[in-house]
């Protein structure tokens, strides 16, 4: 026994050193369900800037700085279900202070069709620039987040 614990095999793992509250990942497995003629209106807004808003959002979401709930509306329910589980699970963390503005640079957005986007952004949390990638799909006249990844 004494032989396999000295094994590479069986020695600890290195712990992380400290907990990122940002690094975050989700996808919604659940049905966005079709309206037999989709809607059309002219009126969604452009998916560039509106990504960078919703981007730069989330963050503030997992840094505690805006409630989760503000959201709820631009999520689809299991990346929603996803982010209020990984906020709550920062509830422990201290909230930043005197953190600079949280800001998104300009987003690229990709046509995947013609109802789905997928676009990616960089956001400075206040400390540090992270990539955010995310799938977008018009749902009654507005862009819905389907999946979601903050790195």
């Amino acid at each position: 026994m004494s032989a396999l614990r000295q094994a590479d095999a069986f020695q600890p793992v290195a712990q992380r050193l400290h907990w990122d509250p940002v690094r975050f990942r989700a996808v919604s497995l659940e049905p966005i369900y079709a309206e037999p003629q989709p809607v059309r209106i002219p009126e969604l807004p452009e998916a560039g800037p509106w990504v960078e808003q919703m981007a730069r959002a989330c963050v503030e979401c997992l840094l505690g700085l805006r409630p989760t709930h503000q959201l709820i509306r631009w999520l689809a329910p299991g990346v929603f279900e996803a982010l209020a589980a990984r906020v709550s699970a920062n509830a422990h963390q201290a909230k930043p202070k005197g953190i600079q503005a949280i800001r998104a640079r300009e987003a690229n957005i990709y046509e995947v069709d013609d109802r789905t986007r997928e676009a990616n952004c960089t956001v400075f949390d206040g400390t540090r620039f992270r990539a955010c990638a995310m799938r977008v799909r018009e749902h009654r006249g507005r862009w819905l987040i389907v999946a979601l990844e903050i790195g």
